[in-house]
């Protein structure tokens, strides 16, 4: 059974409340470890990037790692079809 991206979207957003509902609870005594926290962050990224790619990258603080990602490839590039040319 496969399922589109809006549907998986929307069982993440469940899951997401699903922990944060409990971590409300009052039987939750315990504080959240940095292992839940960062899980947490995790599929509250997840779910920001299928919504809007653009906008997660800005709210995270990922632009400049795309960015200079983005530069260092198009050098690769250009310098793998340089070196191709004159080779030939």
């Amino acid at each position: 059974m496969s399922m589109d991206i809006s549907s998986q979207g929307a069982m993440m957003a469940a899951a997401e409340r699903a922990l944060s509902d409990l971590g409300s609870t009052k039987m939750w005594k315990r504080k959240p470890t940095e292992l839940s926290l960062q899980k947490r962050t995790e599929l509250e990224f997840q779910e920001d990037f299928r919504v809007d790619p653009q906008r997660a990258y800005e709210k995270y603080g990922l632009t400049p790692i795309l960015k200079r990602g983005v530069a260092v490839t198009f050098v690769l590039m250009l310098g793998l079809i340089i070196w191709e040319a004159l080779r030939h």
